[in-house]
Order: structure tokens, then sequence, then C-alpha cells
């Protein structure tokens, strides 16, 4: 997070302090030249006073003038995009037909973080229910978008682990509750709260136990995430759980998103009290690859060139 983000962030939790309503515009993907880069931040308060920057002036000065007169109300997150057509590209400022696209969202999850802050709850409570979060946004609509939750907090609590300044630190858990809802995308709520799931009794015990449960994520994916909170139940020990799926990604993992989302989990779990890690890996599998899955491509060639 570079100086003029931290700005940002400072900025809009003293505008929140002092009442007044808060935008937070947050570039997430762009096409051609585009002066700021992704992730690249501006948030604009109710009178129309900003901090940060989104390009050149031009995109500003349009949010500003349409969030005064109230014809962006932005009630929850949405997208706006900037520089479709070359004219729009030229009057926003975006230089060689470059376009942007912005999540515009409203901030009002300020309180919830940094009150449990400033009430001396631990941090790390905080991120067990971010983590926590993430999981469940994985398990409503599993998928690519989703899945960044999982990456964006581990991100986030890695940095925040080796940061050594308290009000960094405090700024990364904001940013971190601030940047969960936009993952949820279009998705309408499906109705799944991690904190729900029931444990399922299994079949086996042991050994056979651990492979019952990845040959169920290959068939239903909310049984597999309950048999593994029945699981540790009986279990507290979820190195075992842990192992199989690090080997499974070896053998089935096929893009980028298996390697990182599954080494996101994996660096993750034992960071979180264990009622709460538990449900975070019985989330997980809502992306980790079943037994049932083919092996890929790398692991078909060697082992051809083995044989």
């Amino acid at each position: 997070m570079d100086s003029v983000d931290l700005q940002v962030l400072r900025s809009s939790v003293a505008w929140l302090g002092q009442g007044h309503r808060v935008i937070l515009a947050t570039i997430v993907e762009t096409w051609g030249s585009s002066p700021r880069p992704a992730g690249a931040m501006l948030a604009i308060r109710g009178d129309g006073l900003v901090a940060g920057s989104v390009s050149g002036g031009c995109v500003e000065d349009d949010l500003i003038f349409r969030i005064r007169d109230k014809s962006l109300a932005v009630e929850k997150p949405e997208i706006a995009t900037y520089g479709i057509s070359k004219d729009e590209a030229t009057r926003y400022g975006l230089p060689c037909g470059g376009k942007l696209e912005l999540v515009l969202e409203p901030i009002r999850d300020k309180d919830s973080v940094v009150e449990l802050l400033n009430r001396g709850v631990a941090p790390q409570s905080i991120f067990d229910a971010l983590f926590d979060g993430a999981g469940e946004l994985l398990m409503r609509a599993p998928g690519i978008l989703s899945l960044h939750a999982t990456t964006c907090t581990n991100a986030m609590h890695y940095s925040w682990q080796h940061c050594h300044n308290e009000e960094t630190r405090r700024l990364l858990l904001l940013q971190n509750a601030a940047y969960l809802p936009l993952f949820r995308g279009k998705n309408k709520d499906a109705g799944a709260r991690i904190d729900e799931l029931e444990p399922m009794a299994l079949n086996s015990t042991g050994p056979g136990a651990i492979e019952e449960i990845f040959a169920e994520i290959s068939k239903n994916r909310l049984s597999a995430s309950r048999k593994i909170i029945g699981f540790l139940n009986d279990n507290p020990d979820p190195k075992p759980l842990a192992d199989a799926a690090r080997r499974l990604i070896f053998l089935k993992g096929r893009d980028a998103h298996d390697y990182k989302f599954s080494t996101a989990v994996l660096e993750d779990y034992h960071h979180l009290a264990p009622p709460w890690r538990d449900r975070f890996l019985a989330a997980s599998v809502f992306y980790l690859k079943g037994s049932g899955a083919p092996d890929n491509e790398l692991v078909k060639r060697t082992r051809a060139a083995l044989t």
C-alpha cells in the first residue's frame, strides 16, 4: 500500500468520525494507458472533498459532481467504467484509448472495525472474523471472484504480521474489512452461513476418514465441508487434512488460482482460533481439489516418463 492510499484511508476514518458520508472508489482493472494502477483509491466526502486519485482529474470531477448532486447514490457496492469510447477516454483524460473500471462503495464498516480496536479487542480476533467471512463468500458462490476474498485476506494478514507501525497495522485491518464486500460481485445471498455448518458423521476413521472427505469433495462440497467439521470435532489436529490437501494440489492443480488459493488457506489456517479455524478449513473445500478430479498434464507426463 503506497503513502497516497494510506492517506485515503486516514482521511476516510477522520471524515466518518466527523459524521460525513464517504464513498470509496477503487480501481479494479485498467486497459490501455491509465494514469493510476489497479488498487489506487479515491475517497469522496459527501460535500465533494476528496483524498487520493484514480485519474488525471476528470474522473474525479465527474464523481464529485454526481455525488454532490445525489445522481450517484451508491447505497451498495457498484461498478463504474470510464473510457469506453474514444471520445469518452479523451473527455475523462485517459490517454491512448485508456479505460478503467472502478468499484464504488459506501464506507460503513469503519465503526465495526475501528470501534473494536479502540475497545481493545485483539486484532487477531478481528482477523478470525475476516478469514471466516472470506470463507463464507466462497461457500455462497464458489469461483474466481470469491476465492480472492481469501487470497486478499491472506496478503493483508501477512502485511499486518510484518509491519511494525501500529497505525498502518490498524489501517490494514480497516482496508481488509472494506475490501471483502467487493468479492460478493453481483451474486445473490444464497443463505449459506459458515457459522451454521453442522458436523456430519464419517463412515471411516483415521487415514480412511481423510480419504472419505476428499472423495466427497468431488461429489458434494457441502457434505465434505460438514464432514470436516465432524472430523475435527473428534480429531483436533488439522495437519492430516492440510497435508492431504497440499498433496492433491500438486497432483490436480491446473492454474495459478488453484495454487495461490491453496497456499493462502494452508498458510493461514493455523493462525485462527480452533473453532473458527475448523470452519475456515471446512469452507475451503468449495475450491480445493477432491481426489476424484483428474490429474494435471504435468503429472500425467511425469508418470508416463517413469513407466
